[in-house]
Formats: C-alpha cells, structure tokens, sequence
C-alpha cells in the first residue's frame, strides 16, 4: 500500500494545475475531453462526462531529448511557484 498525494486547482474555467507525488502537471479542456502536460509528455483523454467511460493516450517524451529536459526543468519552475503561492497566502 503507497501513499498518494494529489491537489489540483483551477486557474480558470477550462485550465487547471495538478500538483502530485509524480510533479506538476497543466491540463486543458471541458469535462469529458481534455489535454495534460507534464515532464513525461503529453496525454488526450476523451470520456462520456458521469458515465465511467473513458480512453486517453499518452505520448511521452524521447529519454534524453531537449524537450524532456526542459520539461523537467518546467516542471521543477512550476513546483516552486506553487508552494510560494500556498505558504504565502493563496486560497
């Protein structure tokens, strides 16, 4: 048995930040079809919204490729900025 951790906040209607134990990671869409970004690569999901149903696809990064990297670096930027946000005074 792991322990999980997940919080995610939205930063407008159709955009949010995910925060968890595997990093950051941005997602964008409406309920039932949306797109993630985070330093591994990128994931589609499509899904009928109250239903349980649901197919995504990932497509991760090349190992060791420049966008990967940067993804990473992205990602490290991003956990920053949000643990200032929570411990300085953010809802």
């Amino acid at each position: 048995m792991g322990i999980n951790f997940r919080k995610s906040k939205a930063l407008s209607k159709n955009v949010r930040i995910t925060v968890s134990k595997n990093g950051p990671s941005l997602s964008i869409g409406k309920k039932g079809a949306r797109i993630s970004v985070n330093k591994d690569g990128v994931r589609g999901s499509v899904g009928i919204p109250g239903s349980g149903l649901s197919y995504s696809k990932q497509k991760s990064f090349p190992k060791g490729s420049k966008i990967k990297k940067a993804a990473g670096i992205l990602a490290g930027a991003v956990m920053v900025v949000i643990i200032a946000y929570v411990f300085v005074g953010g809802n």
